[in-house]
């Protein structure tokens, strides 16, 4: 049977527990025989661990590594793993016995979820229940869905908790071995492409002890001082390297004042300045160069990806004012953009087309192109602007055009008509508020600068990419 599901352990040092996890994993219930795989990687342990895992014989397969860290340790899990889902248990916590079948069941169910993590209970180093709810203890935001921004902003899913698509995990960069936090890294990387699923119920115990009491740095404010330096250095690694298109300009702002606030915070309890908490060589600032001179030539036309490639350039150099002037003047066109809709096309949806009423009316291919291209129910509004021309008369055109492409006004597409007199800021207004023209005529002023598809295909194309960039 193939492999349905690979559980990686990664043990270091951990005689005294990684036992119990190894069988935890083993005796998971509600999945076929023989379709889970136990992959242990041994990062260099010098106790007992390699013994007390040879004891499983045949039944697990060991990996043995010099001594790298988890983050390391993960990645090798991940390259040896065979499952179409990949589990993620560390050696000293333990599996409830319907873990993996939970996850498993989710993940078939729900294509469009690329990870799925769930509660635990505390519990000591003799499993005696401390807290029931790992997410209360550990005072976790639950986020679920298209949630990147959330993702990139913290942390919230533990390594113990989390079941991915193999086929994502094994895409996914390795983690930087100094960051450990391997279940962020590859929470946000998922992320990116597909959406976040939670279970509320504890499926796993997650064991305080000895060895990691201090976990969470509550009670230690050096250590916790530490793992905010950790973070920072992570997040501005992933606000680099991701593709950010899953997450608004406005979210992705939330999220940069929140690194910059933490970065603030650490330069003032270490007594340095910030500049000396990220540093910034001359390749970071050569990325800064280019990322800037990309997001300048794409302000007028697409503002947020130009927010998104300012704010890039940002984490790569936080002191840089140009980052930061162009990623405001990114912000504040979203905002006008979004402005201009709601106020222009009250309940547009996601893609918007601008068509021209007279032009419609000597070129019905045009109405047939669109029609061709989206359904009645397709996430696609049209704007038809009437310029100069009063209401009773623009309506006639457009049904007179509607029926000329073989279309009905009553078939549910969104259609918007505006009939206005003509002004530069009325203009200025539909062209920020739409994302392509549908048309072949050159139009003057503002209008002029919006792309122009006048075939389905192109419109699909053009829909799509929108739809992407807008998925959160």
């Amino acid at each position: 049977m193939s492999t349905l599901v690979t559980c990686i352990v990664c043990a270091y040092n951990y005689e005294t527990f990684v036992e119990r996890a190894v069988r935890s994993a083993l005796e998971q219930r509600g999945l076929p025989a023989g379709s889970v795989e136990v992959v242990v990687v041994d990062d260099g342990s010098t106790d007992r661990t390699p013994e007390v895992l040879a004891s499983f014989g045949d039944a697990i397969r060991v990996i043995r590594q010099e001594n790298a860290g988890p983050a390391v340790a993960t990645t090798t899990g991940i390259e040896a793993a065979s499952g179409r889902y990949i589990a993620l248990l560390d050696a000293d916590d333990v599996w409830l016995p319907d873990r993996l079948a939970r996850t498993v069941a989710l993940l078939e169910a729900q294509p469009e979820v690329g990870l799925v993590h769930s509660d635990m209970r505390v519990v000591d180093g003799d499993e005696q229940v401390l807290e029931g709810s790992f997410f209360r203890w550990g005072l976790a935001q639950l986020d679920a869905g298209s949630v990147l921004a959330e993702f990139v902003a913290d942390n919230q899913a533990t390594t113990s908790a989390i079941t991915l698509r193999g086929d994502l995990a094994r895409q996914i960069p390795p983690a930087p071995a100094w960051a450990w936090c391997r279940d962020w890294w590859l929470a946000a990387h998922v992320a990116a492409t597909h959406d976040i699923a939670v279970i509320t119920e504890p499926l796993a115990l997650y064991r305080v002890h000895g060895a990691n009491a201090a976990a969470l740095g509550r009670d230690d404010a050096e250590r916790q001082l530490r793992l905010m330096e950790r973070a920072v250095g992570v997040r501005r690694i992933l606000l680099r390297t991701l593709d950010l298109s899953r997450a608004t300009l406005p979210q992705l702002a939330r999220v940069w004042n929140h690194h910059a606030a933490l970065t603030r915070h650490i330069a003032a309890k270490r007594g340095i300045s910030e500049a000396d908490v990220l540093v910034v060589d001359d390749a970071d600032r050569d990325e800064r160069g280019a990322r800037v001179a990309r997001a300048a030539a794409l302000l007028g036309e697409d503002p947020a990806a130009a927010g998104r490639l300012a704010l890039a350039g940002l984490a790569a150099d936080p002191t840089a004012q140009d980052a930061a002037a162009l990623l405001t003047r990114a912000l504040e066109r979203v905002k006008a953009t979004s402005d201009a809709t709601a106020r222009l096309l009250p309940g547009a949806r996601r893609f918007v087309a601008l068509a021209s009423a007279d032009e419609l009316v000597q070129d019905p291919s045009l109405l047939r192109a669109w029609a061709e291209a989206f359904g009645p129910d397709a996430d696609v509004s049209l704007a038809i602007y009437a310029p100069d021309t009063d209401l009773g008369t623009a309506e006639a055109q457009v049904l007179g055009a509607l029926a000329a492409a073989g279309m009905r006004a009553d078939d549910e597409r969104d259609l918007h008509l505006i009939a206005a007199h003509r002004s530069e800021p009325l203009e200025a207004d539909l062209a920020r508020a739409s994302h392509v023209r549908l048309g072949r005529r050159t139009l003057p002023g503002t209008l002029a600068a919006l792309p122009q598809r006048d075939d389905a295909e192109a419109l699909r194309a053009a829909a799509q990419e929108r739809w992407r960039a807008s998925a959160a």
